[in-house]
């Protein structure tokens, strides 16, 4: 058996949620924190997926505390370009709800981080 991967889940609504109670199904992931703006809705999830996983309303505390292997961002628009920017940057393989990022040369600079970092990139999109 494999070591799980460690991975925060940004973001507490209908995607986030969906993303989080998808991870605690899976072996393969452990869930190392939560960042939401909302602490109610955090709470909530929380307490459906076991009650014990840490909250942060800071993304960069969040990434520096729990270190995890991977990160899942489904926030706001806004924020996914800074996230992912940073999560690559510590070293984090990324998975982000669309768009990748807000202008082409945000998404550009992403990908290259990606590919220079060997760090996996990927945009969901279920539609």
């Amino acid at each position: 058996m494999t070591t799980p991967l460690k991975i925060l889940c940004v973001g507490a609504g209908h995607m986030g949620s969906s993303h989080a109670r998808a991870y605690r199904q899976l072996e393969a992931f452990e869930i190392v924190g939560i960042v939401t703006r909302q602490h109610q809705s955090c709470q909530a999830l929380v307490a459906e997926l076991g009650g014990d996983i840490p909250h942060f309303s800071d993304f960069q505390t969040a990434l520096e505390v729990t270190k995890p292997q991977a990160v899942s961002i489904s926030s706001y628009t806004e924020s996914h370009y800074p996230y992912a920017k940073a999560a690559l940057l510590a070293g984090c393989h990324v998975f982000v709800e669309k768009p990748l990022a807000e202008t082409l040369e945000q998404a550009s600079e992403l990908i290259q981080l990606a590919q220079e970092s060997n760090r996996k990139l990927v945009v969901g999109y279920i539609l």
